[in-house]
């Protein structure tokens, strides 16, 4: 009776020893996968982050460009007519622009990088009556 006992202890010693080998292996495996959820919710922000800037950059580049055509403009415009009154227009277009293109470049540069105040010009949009709703949305 006791080499029975003896054996059946020797039993429940090696599963209890499994099991708890079994334990040791699941909780390191839990580890490495929330060490893993961990990284992949920083890489989410991370892309997330990088979303944003590559919206203000194609936003900075729409900027740039409708820029160049009213530069275009305007150089094409000093051999018309009406001179003054063309590039009184595309110049307050150029202003404009260069408005919207700051706030862009104000969200995605450091503040040491902004400019200090304005360039004292208090023209408006309205002869032109351009608006770019587009380039606004995302900038605050």
């Amino acid at each position: 009776m006791n080499a029975a006992l003896q054996q059946k202890i020797e039993e429940l010693q090696r599963n209890l020893m499994q099991v708890t080998n079994e334990k040791v292996k699941a909780l390191v495996k839990f580890a490495q996968l929330k060490q893993e959820h961990q990284l992949l919710i920083e890489m989410k922000i991370e892309i997330s982050t990088l979303k944003e800037s590559m919206e203000s950059l194609e936003c900075l580049t729409s900027s740039i460009h409708r820029l160049r055509l009213s530069l275009f403009k305007t150089k094409k415009s000093v051999t018309c007519e009406d001179v003054v009154s063309s590039i009184s227009e595309v110049l307050n277009e150029i202003i404009n622009e260069a408005k919207f293109v700051k706030t862009a470049l104000g969200s995605s540069l450091p503040i040491s990088w902004s400019g200090e105040g304005d360039t004292g010009y208090t023209g408006d949009n309205a002869s032109t009556g351009t608006t770019h709703q587009e380039c606004t949305k995302g900038l605050g």
